[in-house]
């Protein structure tokens, strides 16, 4: 998979895991509905600063939106922002424990 695939896919697992449609997205990036429905497509690949902003509305980093991940069904993001960081801790030992059970 490329990594205009990766950035297509990713847009869109991260705006449906905020339940957002493609128009919310639009509207907080200062873009249209279609130029979202482009970048999802995999028809046109965002600007290097749109790429930035996505990234900080969904509160990640860049990176993550060229990531491949080999199984996009089972990638699941949560937003941690209210959380302590032992909570976060916390959290990712059960994941790891879950994981490791499976």
């Amino acid at each position: 998979m490329d990594y205009k695939k990766n950035i297509s896919t990713n847009i869109k697992m991260l705006r449906l895991s905020q339940n957002m449609s493609q128009a919310e997205l639009a509207n907080s990036l200062n873009l249209s509905k279609a130029a979202i429905s482009l970048y999802e497509l995999g028809e046109r690949t965002p600007s290097t600063d749109t790429i930035i902003e996505i990234s900080r509305l969904f509160n990640v980093e860049p990176g993550v939106l060229f990531s491949n991940h080999k199984d996009k069904k089972s990638t699941k993001l949560i937003s941690v922002d209210s959380l302590s960081n032992s909570e976060i801790n916390a959290i990712a030992t059960i994941i790891n424990n879950l994981k490791k059970a499976h």
